[in-house]
């Protein structure tokens, strides 16, 4: 049995969250908006239970594992309310807010974590399975198994019913009548069989011990990830809801006396974030396959080579139903992309309708090579190389339905299925080495030191080169919270309007002198088309030993450890830097500043931070000191993983 009391706080007395928004920069202080009401509670009882059976060559596994889980998760995001200024004076001036958001409980109206909004469900997972190691002959064995999983949720979902019968009617008239994928709030995630074969084999070849081949093909299931289907306990439209007004609301400290003021808890007004699951949806669940040869080699080398394949089955996708579709498209250059009006929504009730639902494109490969090799002498080394890459439609970084849907990018709109682009976790190139020499002394009862240099060096994090929509809520893409979507890249300065002519030069020069942008004049960066710069690191371990005489020839270790983490950056604090990529993955080129004549021709300025640096500069962009340059998107000196680390160890071992 296990108890998680998961309460997330914010620091100080609580405040709403402000934002303003200055030329050049952006000041923020605040509760921190995703911590004013976020609350977990979990009981989990879990049985498990294995029988084995020898029968001759073979060795059966026959077994079970049972969770059973009660959930309680209180999840109100921007509940002390969260303020947007266009300017530092605005604030000061108490002019109202360019923007005023606040999600509030229908139940209680209570700002914080006591609010009875939270919501409560259980749920188990049933798993079974069988497993028959068949040792077929000396040199061959081939593992068979088969495994069941039966994820379900107890609860009932409550209903909307104004929603399922008025707004479910209006997304239908919008969309067309497959759109809801037979939705409706009351509905989750059904129990459902998830079955799961598996073949794996071992073959020492000639068997002498000398070659090794290995490998496997099999279905992974995905747990259920309860704070996704948890989304229809908390949004079904009357648990929480939420206020978004414009100019109207001047800002007031007191958390307890904010926007939308007095609520009748006995008769809740239908408003807030709505979540659905298709009414087929199923569980993530991969298809995996690998081989792999290990190799004894002249000098007392061991080889590995290694292959390794993913495939989705089925996936996680959302869709945004309060969008309503387009109509129009931009004009004017090559970008035709379609235009969507975040402020004419479907149905103005709802502040967003999400829609969970599954797709089965995306796929990633491996190819793993490496060489270790023991001395005599006390020396260990291994050298390792590692190239992969995958590709998704969307890759489930968010906790948050709608995020999950923000986190999408396509030209078309993020409501469409594009063709896969790679994902934010392919991890490209990878290097790998480590030596370790160790010396006993001192006989018996004496001591050993042993130290440790490690070097990981790896690829930077994809990331794509966007358009900031600069605060006008999707009027060029689809209203996400983050609306970045892919740059069109022009031909010329014709192919672009920008407010300030003189700034083509500089951007023409930053394509230039990108190799990615350029080779794709007139046509869109892909997604997560480029990456951060590589990344190496360093790492020291130093161990000593010492071993205690405890009588009967038995002995006791003493060891104490100083690990220092990053050692590079100890010794220069120009390297061990690592980058990540910048505003979750997203470069903005320029910034949309809106229409043409209130035409359908948009017209942009230069971002910030590149609009700061000369057309010389862009032409020769250095990423790597772009990146740790604090004005623009990544301050590396903050991220922890950048700066070197020591640590002291203790640990005593008893024969």
């Amino acid at each position: 049995m296990k108890f998680v009391r998961d309460d997330r706080d914010v620091d100080g007395d609580p405040f709403p969250f402000v934002r303003i928004d200055e030329t050049g920069g952006r000041i923020e202080f605040w509760g921190e908006r995703f911590s004013t009401a976020n609350r977990l509670d979990q009981d989990v009882f879990t049985i498990t239970n294995d029988l084995n059976i020898f029968l001759g060559k073979h060795s059966l596994t026959i077994g079970t594992q049972n969770e059973f889980f009660s959930v309680g998760n209180l999840f109100i995001r921007e509940n002390f309310g969260y303020y947007q200024y266009d300017s530092l004076s605005q604030f000061l001036n108490d002019i109202p807010a360019r923007q005023f958001d606040r999600t509030f409980s229908q139940v209680d109206n209570v700002a914080g974590d006591e609010s009875g909004a939270i919501a409560e469900y259980s749920g188990f997972n049933l798993g079974f399975y069988v497993q028959d190691e068949w040792q077929a002959t000396n040199d061959f064995k081939l593992t068979l198994g088969l495994r069941l999983d039966i994820p379900g949720v107890i609860t009932d979902v409550p209903v909307n019913e104004e929603f399922n019968t008025e707004t479910a009617r209006e997304i239908e008239a919008a969309y067309g009548a497959g759109m809801l994928e037979g939705a409706r709030t009351g509905q989750n995630i059904k129990t459902q069989l998830q079955f799961a074969p598996r073949l794996g084999f071992n073959w020492d070849v000639g068997g002498k011990s000398m070659t090794q081949v290995r490998g496997g093909i099999g279905v992974f299931n995905s747990r259920m990830p309860g704070v996704w289907f948890g989304g229809a306990y908390n949004n079904y439209g009357l648990n929480i809801a939420g206020v978004r007004l414009r100019n109207q609301v001047v800002f007031n400290p007191d958390v307890t006396a904010q926007e939308p003021g007095d609520i009748d808890p006995n008769n809740p007004v239908p408003g807030g974030q709505i979540d659905l699951f298709a009414e087929d949806f199923n569980l993530p669940q991969v298809l995996k396959a690998n081989v792999a040869v290990d190799q004894k080699l002249p000098w007392g080398l061991i080889g590995t080579v290694e292959l390794l394949f993913t495939k989705n089955i089925n996936n996680i996708f959302y869709k945004s139903l309060n969008l309503r579709p387009s109509t129009e498209r931009l004009t004017g250059t090559g970008d035709d992309r379609p235009i969507f009006n975040v402020f004419d929504e479907i149905d103005p009730t709802y502040t967003g309708i999400f829609l969970g639902t599954n797709t089965n494109k995306g796929y990633a490969y491996n190819a793993a090579f490496s060489l270790n090799k023991s001395f005599e002498n006390g020396f260990f080394a291994t050298l390792s190389y590692t190239f992969g890459d995958a590709f998704s439609l969307n890759d489930g970084t968010s906790s948050q339905n709608n995020s999950q849907w923000r986190g999408y990018t396509n030209v078309e709109g993020r409501n469409f299925e594009r063709d896969v682009a790679r994902s934010t976790f392919s991890p490209g190139h990878r290097v790998f080495g480590s030596t370790t020499y160790r010396k006993a002394y001192g006989g018996k009862f004496g001591g050993a030191t042993a130290i440790t240099l490690t070097f990981n060096g790896n690829s930077g994090t994809p990331f794509t080169y966007t358009i900031d929509d600069n605060g006008f809520g999707g009027m060029v893409n689809d209203g996400a919270f983050n609306d970045e979507n892919q740059f069109y890249v022009p031909n010329n300065a014709n192919d672009i309007f920008l407010e300030d002519p003189a700034q083509w030069e500089k951007l023409n020069a930053f394509i230039e002198g990108n190799d990615h942008l350029n080779g794709l004049r007139g046509e869109y960066a892909e997604v997560n088309g480029d990456r951060a710069p590589f990344i190496s690191i360093f790492d020291l371990k130093i161990a000593q030993e010492v071993f205690l005489n405890m009588g009967n020839g038995k002995r006791n270790t003493l060891e104490f450890t100083l690990d220092i983490f990053n050692f590079a950056n100890l010794l220069n604090n120009e390297w061990g830097k690592v980058f990540f990529a910048p505003n979750f993955g997203n470069f903005n080129v320029v910034q949309f500043e809106g229409f043409l004549d209130g035409t359908s021709k948009p017209t942009y300025s230069l971002a910030r931070n590149l609009d700061a640096l000369t057309a010389e500069q862009l032409r020769n962009l250095d990423l790597r000191e772009f990146f740790t340059d604090e004005r623009n998107l990544v301050d590396t000196g903050r991220i922890r993983s950048s700066r070197w680390q020591m640590q002291f160890g203790v640990r005593y071992t008893f024969n």
